[in-house]
Order: C-alpha cells, then structure tokens, then sequence
C-alpha cells in the first residue's frame, strides 16, 4: 500500500508543478486532509515528496522561467507555512517529535528554509 501511496504524492506534486493557475497548494491541501483520519500522515508524506518533485522531477514540459516561477512559488513562497506546520505538529504530542517522518519532512525542505529560522524554530 505504501508504494502506491507514494506514486500518488509524487502524481500530486507533479500536479502541483503543472497547475501554474493552483495557487495556495500547501494550504488547500491541509485544509483537505487536516482533519481526516491519518490527514496528518498524508500531509507529511506529501510535504516529504515535494520539494524533491519539484526540484528534482524535470519530467514537467514547462518553460524555464514557468519552472522558475512555479518552484519559487511552491517553495519558497510555502517555505515559512511549511515549518510553522512542522512545528505545530512536532509540540502536539510528545509521539509526535519521534515520528520518523518529521525528520524526513524537514530534510526535504532544508534547502527552502534559511538555516537560522530552522534553528530558531520549536
């Protein structure tokens, strides 16, 4: 089940990438999933998947300055909701700081987020 999960994150990041008219990806997608059983999971995993979709997936038939436009909007325009998230869901519980997947979710983005504001951060 797991990979199939994964393939649908990496479909959805994709989507993300292509749909230059879908603004707020980050926030539409928490407001979705948030409050479902498992949303949070799911959040996680798709947080893990798209900054290394949307840098790494150059399978997207963009030009460059569209590619350069969308990944500065996905990214850095989502960078600070993205770690204000992360550090809501790591002081909910105490479960939640060992969840392997927040670790993940931070190495994924650490090139989005200045080093200092990670640093400062809960």
């Amino acid at each position: 089940m797991k990979p199939v999960r994964t393939q649908l994150y990496v479909c959805l990041a994709n989507l993300a990438l292509q749909m230059l008219e879908w603004m707020n990806v980050f926030q539409q997608t928490v407001e979705m999933l948030h409050s479902k059983p498992g949303g949070i999971q799911c959040i996680l995993e798709f947080l893990k998947i798209l900054p290394e979709e949307v840098t790494e997936g150059r399978k997207i038939n963009l030009t460059e300055d569209e590619l350069t436009q969308r990944t500065m909007e996905l990214l850095e325009g989502s960078s600070a909701l993205v770690l204000e998230y992360l550090s809501a869901y790591s002081s909910s519980s105490s479960k939640a700081i060992d969840d392997p997947l927040l670790m993940e979710c931070i190495q994924s983005w650490l090139r989005e987020i200045p080093i200092l504001t990670l640093l400062n951060s809960p």
